[in-house]
Parts: structure tokens; C-alpha cells; sequence
């Protein structure tokens, strides 16, 4: 019985033992081993990101940059400009005619003997217009012809159109004595020693 005993507590101490190791098997069977050295970590989540906005790499600024002067048309401009200086200038002549050129022509020059062709448009120096070859209202409508400096129309015409070129625009501010003097033509609606004022375009010469 004794001996028994012994067995049995031999036994149960042994399997004791047992347990434990195979639990501990058990559990180092179980455990997660670490990773091994050198394996890639977890991937990391991927994010949206932004692309750079595209540049122009070494291409210059583009600079507002004033072009260079075109010295033809600078050329040009001036003298426009210097005949619309002349155009505007106002002349007095010693007898008391009064020119201003509103156009310069180009054409050809008129001068004491030639037979110009003109366009022309009277009024007094209230405003009122008494004649015109261009207004259909005072029944001629045909240019005008002349002799320069032949007597044929009023001393201020001999002697403003003179000078006058082809294309031309010129007013006349005509003193009385230079006009019809006293003497108007009958039935004109002139008063005697009026000044007149005409706007001449000068359209041909002969």
C-alpha cells in the first residue's frame, strides 16, 4: 500500500511536469514569431496628391515691350501733321483778304491766267447763305469755271483762289471793297460794302 502510494505521487509529479511543457509548447507553438530582419514594412496607405502646375520651364516673361519706331510712318505722321498746321493757319493778305486752307490739295497749282474749275458756297457773316453751285436749292448745281485774274468774278475770288492746288478746300473772308463794294447785284441778298465769306474747292486747272 505503501508503494502504492509512492507510484501514484511519482506519476501524478511526472505529469505535472508533462503539463507544464506541453502547455509551454502549446504556447510557443502558438506566439507570433517577430519578423524576420529585413522584410518590407506594411505598405502605406495611399493618398491623393496633387500634381505640380506645369511651368515654362527657362521661356522668357512675356513683357509688354513697345515695338520700334517705324520712321516711314513717323515720317508721314509729321508731315500730315505740318499740313494740317498750314491747313489751319489763317492768312491776312495787305489789302484785308483773309484765307484759311481747310484742305491742302495735292493737285496742281493755280495761278494769274489759269482756267480753274471750282465748287464754291457764299454766306454773310450772320451765317446766311445766299448762293451755292452745290446746294440744288439755288438752281445751279454745275461747277463753276473761271479765268484767274482776268476780272471775271469779284477781286477777293482773283485773288484767294491764286495759289490754290487741285483738291483743295480754301475759305475766303472777303472785305467789301474787295467783293461788290456799294453795289451789290440786284435782287442778291447782299447788303451795299458786305464782307463775304465763300468756301472754295478747287476741282480743276487749265
Amino acid at each position: 500500500m505503501k508503494r502504492q502510494f509512492i507510484s501514484v505521487a511519482i506519476l501524478a509529479a511526472f505529469c505535472g511536469l508533462a503539463g507544464c511543457s506541453g502547455q509551454g509548447s502549446q504556447n510557443s507553438a502558438t506566439s507570433t514569431p517577430p519578423p524576420a530582419s529585413g522584410a518590407p514594412p506594411s505598405s502605406p496607405p495611399v493618398t491623393a496628391t496633387q500634381s505640380p502646375a506645369p511651368t515654362m520651364g527657362n521661356a522668357p516673361a512675356n513683357k509688354m515691350t513697345a515695338p520700334p519706331p517705324n520712321k516711314k510712318k513717323t515720317m508721314t505722321n509729321n508731315a500730315h501733321h505740318a499740313a494740317a498746321q498750314a491747313a489751319s493757319k489763317t492768312i491776312t493778305t495787305p489789302d484785308g483778304l483773309q484765307y484759311t486752307d481747310e484742305t491742302v490739295g495735292t493737285g496742281t497749282e493755280a495761278k494769274t491766267g489759269d482756267t480753274v474749275t471750282v465748287n464754291y458756297t457764299g454766306s454773310l457773316q450772320n451765317g446766311k447763305v445766299f448762293d451755292s453751285n452745290i446746294d440744288p436749292k439755288f438752281g445751279h448745281t454745275q461747277p463753276f469755271q473761271f479765268t484767274v485774274g482776268a476780272g471775271q468774278v469779284i477781286k477777293g475770288w482773283d485773288e484767294g483762289v491764286a495759289g490754290m492746288k487741285v483738291g483743295g478746300t480754301r475759305k475766303l473772308v472777303i472785305p467789301g471793297d474787295l467783293a461788290y463794294g456799294p453795289n451789290p447785284p440786284p435782287g442778291a441778298p447782299i447788303p451795299p460794302n458786305a464782307t463775304l465769306i465763300f468756301t472754295v474747292q478747287l476741282k480743276g486747272v487749265q
